[in-house]
């Protein structure tokens, strides 16, 4: 009868290193980066700016410490928002429905020119 040692020892490691393994493969970073097109606004610096204000103020509303967006950049040349977000609270079509809500087309998603008329007059968007 041959006994082999440390046998014991190699399962142990690759039980390890499998979950080792498992919990890389879960990894998500936290911050996550959206870029929207908006055609609407035609690179009215002015009207992004509004609905950048638009979307950082829901973050009033959450508890202390809470927040929704990193940073909201304007893009007035490319009629564009880049949003660094909390994928821990929102996922990128949380805040595209959120512009396309009000009415813009939003990242080939057609708006409601009605609706956006009605909204810029209400938010003040123009």
């Amino acid at each position: 009868m041959k006994v082999v040692y440390g046998s014991g020892a190699l399962v142990l490691l690759m039980i390890l290193l499998m979950i080792l393994l498992m919990m890389l493969g879960c990894y998500r970073p936290s911050i996550r980066e959206v870029r929207l097109y908006i055609p609407e606004t035609k690179g009215n610096e002015a009207e992004l700016t509004s609905l950048k204000k638009y979307l950082l103020s829901e973050e009033g509303n959450l508890r202390d410490g809470l927040r929704f967006y990193e940073s909201i950049t304007v893009h007035a040349k490319e009629s564009s928002l880049d949003i660094l977000y909390s994928r821990r609270h929102l996922a990128d079509q949380n805040i595209i429905s959120k512009i396309h809500r009000i009415g813009y087309t939003v990242n080939g998603f057609p708006g409601n020119p009605e609706v956006l008329k009605q909204n810029r007059e209400t938010l003040n968007l123009r």
